[in-house]
């Protein structure tokens, strides 16, 4: 399923693996915000030139990204899974100031 979420990038990205053609896959947490206070999704970039892009990426930074939504399954809680979005497209976006 294809979603575009914005919200907050959590930690800064962190290497995860490499794709077959030898690229860093690099991965990262988005909190969204909700009514009851926030989700969080898992980004993976494989692309080279989102690489790029997200390398540039700090913690609280807002972003906007398009991408593939799946739910991988939580190795040490069989019975969770976490929301995963490989990314196709990113923005650094502002998000509205709360008060």
């Amino acid at each position: 399923m294809l979603i575009t979420i914005s919200g907050s990038i959590g930690r800064a990205p962190q290497s995860l693996s490499q794709t077959t053609d030898g690229l860093p896959v690099l991965e990262a947490a988005l909190a969204v915000p909700t009514v009851e206070g926030k989700d969080w999704f898992a980004l993976q970039f494989a692309d080279a030139a989102l690489i790029r892009s997200v390398q540039q990426v700090r913690k609280g930074d807002a972003l906007a990204v398009t991408g593939e939504l799946w739910f991988e399954p939580i190795a040490s809680e069989p019975d969770r899974f976490k929301p995963v979005v490989c990314v196709s497209d990113l923005q650094l976006c502002e998000l509205p100031v709360a008060y």
